[in-house]
């Protein structure tokens, strides 16, 4: 902040009359220059004073079992558990809030005057969590509108809260986990700064802007002017394929943070090249002269101490760890060591003090041997990776889970069933995602969403690289947002392979999973659906049989990297087979209107609903059957075992053959399953969408024991060769 936003803010708290300091009249990039009337849409109660506000779950066409556990008043988890100064430090500013969604405002200039809408955060607009779930005609200028346009809209947030001052010397921050996609923050009529990006944290220091003895007004603009991953604007109300609702506005946590001082620890990691200790890597907030970081690891009954002196804004403290308390983390061993950091001053002077937790772990690929295949090491052993792929949507919270138990619940279930990892899709998750995956002992393999810029890009190594359960990237899905075509596209992919490792060269880079491969990275990847399918070293790959591998492998060292196959199976197993409801279908067209999904055909009268040219009748067997849009792979291989045995048995017996087939690639480091559970349109997950496990007590034992035994042969073959 300019040095003239603390004067401003001093008149207007003394006067009780909030400014907003010249020259900021509009956020830069975020608005357009003309004034224009103001048209406030009314989507709930109205309440004049936040005192006042009420909230419920909107209707939703599923949810699972953890929405009880949702209401206003939740007890606040830190938002950033790997760096946290004690609890007198941090307060949460989630809870409800007042909204507005503005007509035909696609800009940022001024908050309106009304704010008619009562919300929940952290959860986006569109999810019944947040108490809105808006509709198309919601978002759009006209209010005969049946699809939304995005570019003519504006969201709006207001609360108030007591001033967060810290001691004397020290400073206060307002901190903002993720806002989708455009934010712009005013305190107390001050603008603050603007943001965009759906996956960035951000702050700002409101010291000088927060106003004791009062209530302190924060309005946070937001435009959700573009949209990444797998998210599609159309979809809330046009369900269709791959792509799901969007999540706008606040959808992770807001926190208020005081520190001791003005020099600040703002970041810290760990990396291990050996295992013999680790580096603690520590950022600073400014440079500190005459600083050091000391430090205090607990590992076991020892207590392990170390310093070292600050370099510009940064500091790297080696903690040699003795053999007898060496414990590597694994999935089967997920020990993370916990440790104090103090940065003192030249005088000695504890100017802050941050609490954390490292894991002891190495990753890197085994060079081939002549005529041989390269394979993934973790801490200097093989391993094969057996996952899923895991989007993280939630049908009552999209973007945002129910609870904290929401989030370690589809890690449980994954470890309950023998799987040691998760290909996080398209979407980077809250950092207590990667704290739980760190505890649980869950490997991620975390994709870059489409479209995310590079800004955002490093964003996401920040917020990745303290967690040791995170061993790599996914730099492009299936050649979206990569260069293709052009001479010098393979240059271009490998100029972005090399600014990815320079951000963080400690962990292992997919660079197009299951498409193209330049030569830079250390995974070549495959997609195949059914069957699992193995990379191509033999240049472009022309598929004659839907199970064979997709996409286009080069030669380049084809045999140093490790192979994967990183999307295979998604088995259908629709909810309504299990006595389920749907997302879309005929029963919830109260939501939706009489909707009819892409790829499906209603014939006349009474006749079956039958997915069209797959020639399947789905109304054989009882139950079956109701126009849905479920979508998914394998359907006339897993009705046909219904048959026998119903949808528990015939999906574990096709996955188990799936992994005694990627048992035989003896080139495969690893295996992906999509997916985690169903997401909207799609039935192939292990769990539906509202998280109910699709395998009885036999079938999870069955790919339990599958999924062992897999491991198991490819360590044996591995150590034969």
């Amino acid at each position: 902040l300019a040095s003239s936003a603390g004067d401003v803010c001093q008149r207007a708290c003394a006067s009780g009359q909030p400014r907003t300091l010249h020259g900021t009249a509009r956020p830069p990039g975020l608005g357009g220059s003309s004034w224009r009337p103001r048209r406030v849409l009314v989507l709930g109660p109205s309440s004049s004073a936040l005192g006042m506000m009420h909230w419920s779950r909107a209707g939703s066409p599923l949810v699972t079992p953890f929405s009880a556990d949702v209401h206003p008043n939740m007890t606040a988890l830190h938002p950033r558990p790997s760096l946290h100064r004690g609890d007198g430090s941090w307060q949460s500013l989630d809870g409800l809030w007042q909204l507005a969604i503005e007509h035909g405002v696609p800009s940022l200039d001024a908050p309106p005057v009304t704010f008619a809408t009562t919300i929940l955060v952290p959860y986006p607009v569109e999810s019944a969590l947040s108490g809105v779930r808006a509709r198309a005609v919601d978002w759009s200028p006209s209010a005969n509108a049946s699809r939304r346009t995005w570019s003519a809209c504006a969201l709006w947030y207001r609360r108030t809260f007591a001033a967060f001052p810290p001691a004397a010397g020290g400073r206060a921050f307002l901190r903002f986990e993720a806002v989708a996609s455009a934010a712009s923050v005013r305190l107390n009529g001050v603008l603050l700064g603007v943001h965009e990006g759906e996956y960035d944290d951000f702050s700002f220091d409101i010291t000088d802007v927060q106003c004791e003895g009062r209530a302190n007004e924060l309005v946070v603009g937001v435009l959700h002017n573009k949209t990444t991953g797998k998210q599609d604007h159309s979809a809330f109300d046009r369900p269709q394929g791959i792509s799901y609702a969007a999540s706008s506005g606040i959808w992770q946590s807001v926190w208020l943070e005081r520190t001791a001082a003005t020099v600040t620890i703002n970041d810290a990691f760990a990396t291990s090249s050996t295992l013999e200790g680790m580096h603690l890597h520590f950022a600073l907030s400014s440079e500190c002269p005459g600083c050091h970081v000391a430090v205090t690891m607990r590992a076991g009954a020892l207590t392990l101490n170390a310093s070292a002196p600050t370099m510009s804004e940064s500091v790297a403290v080696w903690v040699g760890v003795p053999a007898r308390v060496r414990w590597p983390w694994s999935p089967s061993s997920p020990h993370l060591y916990e440790y104090e950091a103090t940065l003192l001053s030249a005088a000695a002077v504890a100017l802050d003090e941050v609490h954390g937790r490292a894991a002891l772990r190495t990753v890197s690929v085994h060079a081939a041997t002549p005529g041989g295949q390269a394979r993934l090491l973790l801490n200097g052993k093989l391993f094969f990776l057996v996952g899923t792929l895991d989007q993280g949507f939630f049908p009552e919270g999209l973007y945002t889970p129910p609870t904290d138990a929401a989030l370690t619940n589809d890690l449980r279930t994954l470890k309950d069933l023998g799987f040691n990892a998760v290909r996080k899709h398209m979407k980077i998750e809250s950092r207590r995602y990667y704290h739980h995956a760190d505890a649980l002992g869950v490997l991620v393999l975390q994709d870059v969403p489409a479209g995310v810029p590079p800004a955002g890009v490093l964003a996401m190594v920040r917020r990745c690289r303290p967690h040791g359960a995170v061993v790599g990237y996914t730099l492009y899905n299936e050649g979206w947002g990569q260069p293709w075509g052009a001479p010098a596209s393979e240059a271009q992919v490998r100029e972005a392979v090399d600014w990815l490792l320079r951000a963080d060269s400690t962990r292992l880079v997919d660079v197009g999973s299951g498409w193209h491969q330049a030569a830079g990275g250390s995974v070549l990847s495959s997609h195949s659906y059914p069957l699992p399918s193995a990379p191509s070293c033999v240049g472009i790959a022309q598929p004659s049989a839907p199970n064979e591998s997709r996409g286009h492998f080069a030669v380049h060292n084809c045999t140093a990297h490790a192979h994967m196959s990183t999307e295979y199976g998604g088995l259908v197993v629709c909810p309504n087979w299990l006595g389920r409801g749907e997302w879309f279908d005929a029963g919830h067209e109260r939501f939706f209107g009489a909707y009819l999904c892409p790829g499906y055909a209603r014939a006349a009268g009474s006749a079956p609903c039958a997915r069209a040219g797959d020639g399947i009748n789905h109304s054989s067997g009882a139950g079956w059957g109701s126009c849905t849009c479920s979508h998914g792979y394998g359907t006339a291989d897993v009705e046909k075992l219904m048959a026998r045995g119903g949808a528990s048995a015939a999906l574990a017996t096709l996955y188990s053959s799936y992994t005694a087939r990627a048992a035989a690639m003896g080139s495969l480091s690893g295996i992906f399953y999509t997916q985690t559970s169903d997401v909207e349109t799609e039935a192939n997950g292990l769990m539906t969408y509202d998280r109910l496990l699709k395998l009885d007590a036999s079938g999870a034992k069955q790919i339990r024991g599958a999924n062992d035994l897999l491991q198991s042969l490819r360590m044996a073959q591995d150590q034969l060769t």
